[in-house]
């Protein structure tokens, strides 16, 4: 009969609005249940109720989405403001950041990493839950996600909110079919440890060692209960400090463990029907909901048997005891449920309880002494009500006004977001704790916090509440950890926390309406315990002296090559610091190439590569220092065959002596020397493996001149093998000013392995030189010819011709000898001024920024006098009488200060004069140095150039060096100026480089008979007395291979010697050197003096060797660059 009247009911449109409206009339008393008694409850509750509840769908800020089962409400990016994670049941999960400026939501799921497996309907792998927390104290919330198969995942957060999946690095292993993850510091050792409770497999504990990294303990904590586990949650149930474990099961009983003081859990069975019965448990949540300061359980079912139990354990005896709430309202908590969530939603300090149901989801507000009234049960149409299924579900304040918003998953329908109305009817009546953990977890996770009144004394009066933060809210989720308190008042309150550590925190003027943040340890002291705390933890793990060990002997191996190629090598700054770049670039590929590896296997596979490369690069650094060694040998070797070519004067024996010099010493495997005779050219001397060669052969064109282009003329020539010989080697014309007088043939080295091109430089200077030698030898012997011509009777007219002629070309080579000796002295002179920029430079600097700081003031001056006069000729007709004109000029007066113009100008000009007559001066030192316009020889005054040397030395000297001067009258002397100065620039530096930066140096002038004598003493360490008799030798130094070519003494000495002087040393070990010049006031001019001491090319090679060793390489104390 029902079902006939409610179908004619509905037969039309009209019936069917009036069906629709009764049936809304008829649920409207489901909405606010009248069936408990509500006189302790505000006025304002249904009002607050509706709005909170009901009109939760005016909330934009999260988009519509179903299949949602569980959740994490908690900042996850660091801004202070809760984010949402939901986990879905086969989509995609979502992660949504809230957006401060817009109060809204943004949804970071696939930049963050955490969308998780997509899985098709009929597959087993189904992700369930989710929870997060700071696992290994980095600052930055991690995440856990629980599911069956390979959805159980493990992921660190890194920067820029991504999430890492490290769930094998960490340890957790398959197989896991993990529901529900609960995390607490069982141990009490400052580290977060996790347990996992699984569908189909024994649940499984993990404990954290603090570095990221976890290890079984299920059979060592007796936790291995196999068993299709749901839910579990952590929270010290009896104040020992130590938290317990609860676990709901399906199928079984429910199970309790207490905890042993961190070394184990020991199963404890209170007389409470979910720990004595099979009634299909989801969840628990812990909550102080009688404020007696103890947690309270409330165990959610799927049998519609949800029930609270108030927490009766006795303080002395820790045993476990709870009971059954009289004021819980089991009649109406009737349905199967999920999640619960234990919170003071109303502010009025009680807690209350919100059930997420299969059906209409409830909340029950507490109306004191654990006596709960239904307030809200949601309305589902009949259609609905059958596919509403709620799982899930977290608290949080989400928009910081202090009151606890709700996030409710909803399987097969959309999930809501209830944003609590409670400030518009009760406004600041709460007090929240945030707990940053510092040798407790980062998170507070396990803090525990009594609230009272306060006297006025501060002392604590009326106990208020008990909260403890725990890291699980009902079934599979998470809420903020937050220690929310509702607080009926506005006086001052008292507040007694404890870490999970042991540290207490006593807390008073407090007051409600306030968000407070405290820290296990704060300041200095914080930094410094979190520091040794760390390493104390670590250091108890044996991994942490393996990756010490590990690191140790990386640094060992990098330190030892690094000073190895620093004394043993001579690498410079740049070479060591692109091998230590290489080293850091080394780790982070490793990082990138193996991101799934612990770290002491990056650290192992890096000391490998580090250690074969270093061996290998150090093996041919070997390789490489022999060979430069080698070089250095025969390079010394040659330039000392040089010095000897000018003695050889017969050409055969200077032919054979180059040859078997050059491959002996260069280990090359021939040497040939073709000498030019007429237009042909013959093989004048041989050593080592020559290819055949014909008797004669024709001289190569002059556009042979490369190497490869000879090749080609001999291999065109019919002389292939000789082509083939000389292309790996060398092939160098022996000429002189555009005359050729043979050419040198070097052969490739014994390894068949081509000449490098600096033996090729040095080899070209080796046959300038010779040329020179050959050349002098055959006029030597052309002159020989014609006295022998001349003694047999000649003709006297072609004897004079011919000898004039011969004399004319001797002038011109001598004079194109002397010009590159004047070129080498004035590059040793530049050398040495390059070496005194950068002092001569900060000398020109200070006066010119103060000429560039008066001028800007005068400038300033001008301005304002200009502007005075301009106002002065608008304003001067306008005056009537004497006592005006006085009173505006004196305002003028006032307002431009003229006083002090007048005063300050003078002063500003003679500033500005002073600065430009020392930049005068210093450019006059510079000048009278180098004395580029007087190159002719005249009458100088020594003692000008002594001046000018020291002022271009005055920033090498003011450091720590004292001058004394001692001069005595002397007259002008004629000499090159420009010379002697070198001679002057040449003692005193090396005197400044002897004493390295400290010291005495003494100068004195004397007028002799005939001559004038200068003496330059130094008190530094003095010359060796082994070397005193070579220091004034070409190319001898005490520096080492590649430092000096040890000009500047011998340059120093051929000039005095050419001005008709002399120059000598005197030198004691340890107590300093002394030079004594001597030129004549009368005699030997410069332009008669001595002869050149070398050739020109070698003059303008070993003079650019010179400066450029005096530039880079200052000398060192106790040696002498000779």
């Amino acid at each position: 009969m029902a079902p006939r009247c409610w179908n004619w009911l509905c037969s039309f449109p009209l019936r069917r609005v009036g069906v629709f409206l009764l049936w809304i009339l008829l649920q409207a008393g489901s909405v606010f249940p009248q069936t408990q008694p509500r006189e302790r409850l505000p006025a304002w509750t249904n009002q607050w109720v509706r709005m909170f509840m009901v009109s939760h769908r005016r909330s934009a800020r999260l988009p519509e989405f179903e299949d949602a089962y569980g959740a994490v409400f908690r900042d996850l990016n660091g801004d202070h403001r809760p984010d949402l994670y939901v986990v879905c049941f086969r989509n995609l999960n979502r992660l949504f950041i809230q957006r401060p400026d817009h109060n809204i939501f943004l949804d970071w799921t696939i930049q963050s990493g955490l969308g998780g497996n997509l899985m098709s309907r009929g597959e087993q792998n189904l992700e369930l839950g989710a929870s997060s927390v700071d696992m290994d104290g980095d600052g930055r919330p991690d995440m856990l996600i629980t599911g069956w198969g390979e959805t159980t995942r493990l992921f660190r957060q890194e920067r820029d909110h991504h999430f890492r999946d490290v769930t094998r690095r960490a340890g957790l292993k398959p197989p896991l079919d993990a529901n529900a993850g609960a995390w607490a510091d069982v141990d009490l050792d400052g580290d977060l440890d996790l347990f996992l409770t699984d569908e189909h497999y024994h649940n499984h504990f993990y404990l954290n060692n603090g570095i990221g990294h976890f290890s079984d303990q299920t059979e060592a904590y007796g936790l291995a209960d196999s068993m299709v586990s749901q839910s579990a949650g952590f929270a010290d149930l009896n104040n020992d400090g130590f938290p317990e474990l609860y676990v709901c099961n399906w199928f079984h009983r429910d199970l309790l463990f207490l905890n042993l003081q961190g070394e184990g859990f020991r199963p404890a069975v209170p007389k409470i029907k979910h720990l004595t019965e099979n009634l299909n448990s989801n969840g628990v949540a812990f909550g102080d909901v009688d404020n007696d300061g103890r947690a309270d359980l409330l165990v959610t079912d799927r049998n519609g048997n949800t029930q609270l139990y108030l927490n009766r354990t006795d303080s002395a005896s820790m045993v476990l005891a709870f009971e059954p709430a009289a004021g819980w309202p089991s009649d109406q908590a009737t349905f199967p449920t999920y999640g619960a969530a234990i919170a003071d939603f109303n502010n009025d300090g009680l807690q209350d309880i919100f059930l997420a149901n299969i059906g209409p989801n409830q909340l029950f507000l507490n109306a004191g002494s654990a006596s709960f009234h239904l307030v809200y049960q949601q309305t589902l149409p009949p259609h609905r009500r059958a596919r509403h299924y709620s799982t899930g579900l977290a608290t949080a304040d989400l928009d910081r006004d202090g009151d606890l918003d709700l996030f409710v998953a909803n399987k097969d329908t959309n999930s809501i977001l209830y944003i609590n109305p409670l400030e518009q009817f009760h406004p600041g009546h709460f007090v929240q704790f945030s707990l940053e953990g510092v040798r407790s977890n980062r998170d507070g996770i396990g803090t525990r916090i009594w609230l009272y009144t306060a006297t006025l004394d501060g002392l604590p009066e009326h106990f208020l509440g008990y909260r403890e933060v725990v890291s699980t809210s009902g079934y599979l989720s998470q809420s903020e950890p937050l220690a929310h308190f509702g607080v009926n008042r506005t006086g001052p309150l008292y507040a007694r926390i404890v870490f999970p550590s042991g540290r207490q925190i006593i807390k008073r003027e407090l007051y409600p309406g306030f968000r407070y943040h405290f820290k296990e340890y704060g300041g200095l002291r914080g930094a410094l315990f979190a520091g040794l705390h760390a390493l104390k933890r670590n250091a108890a793990q044996t991994i942490f002296w393996i990756n010490l060990l590990l690191f140790l002997l990386l640094m060992g191996i990098i330190t030892v090559f690094t000073a190895l190629a620093i004394r043993r090598y001579r690498w410079k700054n740049q070479r060591l610091a692109g091998f230590l770049i290489a080293q850091v670039g080394l780790f982070y590929l490793i990082l990138w190439v193996f991101p799934d590896l612990q770290l002491w296997q990056w650290l192992s596979i890096q000391l490998v590569l580090v250690f074969t490369g270093t061996v290998i690069l150090a093996f041919f650094m070997e390789k490489i220092q022999r060979l430069e060694a080698q070089r250095s040998a025969y390079r010394d070797a040659l330039l000392q065959f040089s010095n000897q070519l000018i003695f050889i004067k017969d050409n055969p024996a200077l032919h054979q002596a180059l040859v078997n010099t050059i491959q002996q010493t260069m280990g090359v495997q021939f040497v040939l020397l073709l000498e030019k005779q007429a237009d042909r050219l013959v093989p004048a001397a041989a050593a080592g493996s020559t290819p055949p060669l014909p008797d004669t052969l024709p001289v190569p064109p002059k556009s042979a001149s490369q190497k490869t282009q000879l090749c080609q003329w001999l291999q065109n020539s019919g002389l292939a093998q000789l082509a083939e010989a000389i292309r790996p080697g060398a092939c160098l014309p022996l000429s002189r000013a555009e005359k050729t007088f043979g050419v040198l043939v070097v052969g490739p080295l014994q390894n068949n392995r081509p000449l490098p091109a600096e033996d090729e430089h040095l080899l070209q200077i080796l046959a300038n030189q010779a040329a020179i030698a050959i050349e002098n030898n055959r006029f030597i012997e052309e002159t020989k010819q014609l006295i022998q011509k001349v003694t047999e009777a000649e003709t006297r007219i072609k004897y004079v011709k011919q000898l004039e002629e011969k004399n004319q070309h001797l002038r011109k080579l001598y004079r194109d000898l002397q010009e590159t000796q004047e070129q080498l002295v004035q590059s040793e002179k530049m050398a040495s001024l390059g070496l005194l920029v950068a002092g001569v430079a900060h000398e020109v600097n200070n006066p010119v920024s103060y000429i560039y700081a008066n001028l800007k003031e005068l400038k300033t001056y001008l301005k304002a006098v200009i502007d005075m006069l301009d106002r002065l000729k608008e304003q001067l007709p306008r005056i009537g009488t004497r006592r005006d004109l006085d009173r505006w000029l004196k305002d003028l007066e006032e307002e431009y200060d003229l006083p002090f113009i007048r005063h300050d100008l003078p002063a500003l000009i003679e500033e500005s004069i002073r600065g430009t007559q020392r930049v005068r001066e210093l450019v006059q030192n510079l000048r009278n140095f180098s004395r580029l316009d007087e190159a002719e020889v005249k009458e100088v005054d020594l003692h000008e150039g002594l001046e000018s040397a020291l002022a271009l030395l005055s920033h090498e000297l003011k450091h720590g060096i004292t001058v004394h001067r001692q001069y005595g009258k002397l007259p002008p002397v004629r000499c090159h100026a420009g010379q002697i100065n070198q001679v002057f620039m040449n003692i005193l530096l090396n005197a400044v480089q002897a004493l390295g930066g400290r010291g005495n140096i003494w100068i004195t002038t004397r007028n002799l008979s005939g001559q004038v004598e200068v003496e330059i003493r130094d008190d530094g360490p003095g010359i060796p007395r082994a070397i005193q008799k070579r220091i004034f030798d070409p190319f001898f130094t005490t520096k080492p291979v590649g430092k000096g070519t040890g000009l500047g003494l011998s340059i120093s000495y051929r000039i005095i010697q050419q001005h008709g002087g002399s120059i000598q040393v005197q030198s004691e070990e340890g107590r300093g050197t002394s030079f004594v010049i001597r030129l004549p006031l009368v005699g030997t001019s410069p332009e008669a003096g001595g002869q050149p001491w070398f050739g020109a090319e070698a003059s303008e090679e070993a003079a650019k060797l010179e400066g450029n060793q005096v530039k880079n390489n200052p000398g060192r104390e106790g040696k002498t660059d000779s």
